[in-house]
């Protein structure tokens, strides 16, 4: 029954032996691993002992009660309550543990529960402060604007702000201040008399003001002020580390530079057909969807509108406002979808996969079962990674974890039960979207050679991005790279190993342990229920894909794959081919140039795509003779290549033979005319220098290739159009009047030379694309271009002359690219040495 579960989970053509036992061995123990990492955190992590007693109903009926004893009646009034948390409190009160402090922390705790309850029209709010175990600790109220109150006098509203005062001073315990600050302040409703105390600061850094708020003759606000002095926050807390910001900064940039990426390639994978739209808003709708769900649940519509404006359409502005928010949010992930999942199918086939039975509906699938299991299985080890990580920082007074406030949002939800199984996957989805596949598909971009560099410069991105830890709840810098180094690795481990859906599942297991940890960890009996239903049912879904591991059914990639995924494999196959036909050229051009005594060598041919119609070679015929034989395909790609070599398969036996270049090109044209399309034109010329007789005898058929002499300043030699001595001129041709040689296919006739060499003269055969760029770029003729070649070279020796034709061709290659044209460039240059 084991191995069968193992051979499901882990295929052994998947995995060398040695990797699958590790992995089976990681399996096995992740329970373990979970189990004591969740031990530590329940010690050590600040967030599971916080001590919430109440929940979000008792919560509101003790601000109901608390409302009743300030004279009023809220039955009717929508309600809601959230968490809030103050790091800098949390900090603060952790080093300090006398009487002092404690009298501070009941005024002001570091965590507190808001209440508020916002009367039928929108006109009139109330909001009550609760401590953890329902204390009120203060209350606002903002009376409807509409209704004028009657001023009684100061002297009336300070009697009864003092006697709050005191009321509040004797519960608590602190010295007596003296006399308060007063501020008026005039509203719609009349004169509003603000009484500040500021309390005797007892503690270093620590300074705490209780202000009681007097409309008429009514107290309408209590609140307490609590205000760190920044420097010695800035020496004493870890939140407000420079390092920190630093760290924030940077993966700012980075976040918003991957979004214009992200956005730059949807954009260019549209054009090309090769995204799938469907899919990405289908993504970006469930995400935006679950988004509104946690925020309604969460009950932010309650506490974002200013109700103080008084102003009851507003509400509805900033509640549509916050939706559209949450949209815009989705569809942002489903496009970074969209623009990275064609790079990473093409680069690493089967990775999405799973992820695509998951959209297409296939919960029941195989590959599904074996993503969430796997993923499951290494979250136990995530989090037993990252309590290790923070372990050495449990119990220093200064230092340490924060208290993650985004956590908290879902203690006071409606259904605190469901949340903690909703928002982990979304953080999963942000986080592999962020730091993986937009990184990923990034890099591939850049096309870098080696894997390894690729691995390294991922991880560094995904690495930066991580950073974000930061924002989750503060902790010691050191702490926060540990923590982020921990998710790089298991991200990009989970997707190298297995794939996209196992990389986001092991991923989501952490928040989602961590937020069963901080409800279980409550004293509150309904929080407690909460995280072991949220436990329940996340054990009760890793049985069923269990289940389906056995059952369900095991999908190929094209089988679940969008539409456009399947032109996209369609084009990578032709690719392939291309490429092979490319291989397939190189090989066909020499891969070292002969050696001839007597003459320098030097030779290049640059495709204008991957596969090119020029082709050039060069083949001793004997110790002094040497053949050249250079084509011109007359169109590009794979048809002009495989014409280009059956060329040289016709023209290898036929070099022994004792034949005349004129009658080699006539036979070859002869043959290869039935082959060609009615538009095309096969264009060679072949020619053979002979060192011992300093002569160049050559034959060609078409305008292109053409030949050109550049005369050595010594030299006399004549018989071409120039000049003499230093000149590039062309030689004087005739055309082949031989009854066996007829025209062309394409009308040309075939023209032949001889030429005599001197020493130090060079030979140049080009093909159109050179003449062509040297036109339209700047009216270069090809005899100025050859001078300025042979002008580089300083020498005679092969190493120099090949390395200024190389040089320049791809300069010319530059131009032919800016003016263009798209031709393939080939020359090939021979050089007698001035002491043959």
């Amino acid at each position: 029954m084991l191995n069968r579960f193992f051979s499901y989970l882990l295929p052994a053509a998947q995995f060398s032996r040695p990797a699958r036992t590790a992995w089976i061995l990681l399996i096995i123990l992740s329970p373990v691993a979970g189990l004591a990492g969740a031990l530590v955190t329940l010690k050590m992590d600040p967030n599971t002992q916080i001590g919430f007693t109440i929940d979000r109903d008792e919560a509101i009926r003790a601000a109901t009660r608390y409302a009743a004893e300030q004279s009023l009646n809220t039955d009717q009034w929508t309600s809601g309550a959230r968490v809030e948390i103050a790091n800098d409190r949390y900090f603060y009160f952790r080093l300090h543990h006398d009487e002092e402090a404690a009298r501070a922390r009941r005024l002001d705790p570091e965590a507190h529960i808001r209440v508020i309850f916002i009367a039928p029209g929108w006109q009139e709010s109330l909001t009550v402060l609760l401590a953890r175990d329902g204390q009120p600790l203060g209350y606002t109220l903002k009376p409807a604007g509409s209704v004028e109150v009657m001023d009684p006098g100061e002297q009336v509203a300070r009697a009864q702000a003092v006697a709050a005062f005191r009321a509040l001073q004797q519960r608590v315990g602190f010295s007596d201040p003296g006399p308060p600050e007063l501020a008026e302040e005039r509203s719609f409703n009349g004169v509003i008399r603000r009484y500040t105390w500021r309390l005797p600061a007892a503690l270093p850094g620590l300074d705490q003001q209780i202000t009681i708020s007097a409309l008429g003759d009514r107290l309408i606000s209590q609140t307490t002020t609590t205000r760190i002095d920044p420097a010695y926050a800035k020496e004493h807390l870890i939140n407000r580390q420079l390092l920190i910001t630093l760290a924030l900064v940077l993966y700012g940039i980075t976040i918003f530079a991957i979004s214009c990426y992200g956005l730059y390639r949807y954009v260019r994978r549209t054009w090309q057909k090769e995204v799938s739209h469907a899919r990405s808003l289908l993504l970006g709708g469930v995400i935006a969807v679950t988004f509104i769900f946690i925020s309604l649940q969460s009950e932010f519509h309650i506490f974002s509108p200013p109700v103080e404006s008084n102003l009851t359409g507003v509400f509805w502005i900033i509640l549509f406002g916050t939706a559209l928010t949450f949209v815009v949010m989705g569809m942002a992930m489903g496009l970074a979808y969209g623009s990275s999942e064609g790079d990473v199918r093409e680069a690493y086939p089967g990775k999405l996969t799973s992820l695509d039975a998951l959209i297409t509906g296939r919960l029941l699938s195989r590959n599904v079962a074996r993503a969430v299991i796997i993923g499951i299985a290494f979250g136990g080890w995530v989090l037993f990674a990252r309590s290790l990580a923070l372990l050495p920082w449990a119990n220093r007074p200064d230092a340490g974890q924060g208290l993650a406030e985004h956590f908290y949002s879902l203690f006071f939800g409606r259904s605190a039960w469901l949340l903690p199984l909703l928002n982990p996957p979304l953080g999963g989805i942000e986080v592999a979207l962020a730091a993986l596949l937009l990184p990923l598909s990034f890099l591939l971009r850049l096309r870098l050679r080696s894997h390894v560099w690729r691995l390294a410069a991922l991880a560094l991105l995904s690495m930066i991005i991580a950073l974000g830890v930061f924002l989750e709840q503060p902790m010691p810098f050191v702490a926060g790279l540990l923590f982020a180094a921990l998710r790089t690795a298991a991200l990009v481990l989970l997707f190298f190993a297995f794939d996209l859906l196992t990389a986001i599942t092991g991923i989501a297991m952490l928040p989602l342990s961590l937020f069963i940890l901080y409800f279980i960890s409550q004293p509150a009996a309904s929080l407690q229920r909460a995280g072991f239903t949220a436990a329940g049912l996340a054990l009760g879904f890793l049985a069923f894909e269990i289940f389906c591991l056995y059952r369900g059914r095991e999908y190929e990639e094209d089988q679940v794959r969008p539409l456009y995924a399947r032109h996209l494999a369609e084009r990578l196959r032709l690719e392939a081919e291309v490429s092979a036909a490319r291989e397939a050229q190189v090989r066909l051009l020499p891969q070292k140039l002969p050696e001839v005594a007597g003459l320098s060598l030097a030779a290049v041919c640059l495709p204008a795509r991957v596969v090119g119609g020029d082709f050039y070679d060069l083949f001793p015929l004997d110790d002094r003779r040497l053949g050249v034989f250079v084509a011109e395909g007359g169109s590009h790609g794979l048809g002009a290549a495989l014409t280009i070599a059956f060329a040289k398969g016709f023209l290898m036996p036929r070099l022994s033979a004792c034949q005349t270049p004129a009658e080699i090109v006539c036979e070859m044209q002869e043959k290869l005319a039935p082959a060609l399309e009615p538009d095309q034109e096969m264009a060679v010329a072949y020619a053979v220098i002979d060192t011992s007789e300093r002569t160049l005898t050559y034959a060609r058929a078409g305008r292109y290739p053409q030949i050109r002499i550049s005369r050595d300043e010594d030299s006399g030699a004549a018989g071409e159009k120039g000049d003499g001595a230093g000149h590039h001129s062309r030689p004087e041709e005739r055309v082949v009047n031989l009854a066996t040689l007829p025209e062309t296919a394409a009308g040309h006739h075939i023209r032949e030379a001889t030429v005599s060499l001197a020493p130090g003269d060079a030979v140049l055969i080009v093909t159109d694309g050179i003449a062509k760029t040297l036109q339209a770029d700047n009216g270069m003729l090809i005899e100025e271009w050859a001078a300025s070649v042979l002008s580089r070279v300083k020498t005679s020796s092969l190493a120099s002359l090949q390395e200024a034709l190389s040089k320049a061709m791809k300069k010319s290659a530059k131009r032919t690219k800016k003016v263009g044209i798209e031709d393939d460039l080939t020359a090939v240059f021979m050089r007698l040495n001035r002491n043959s």
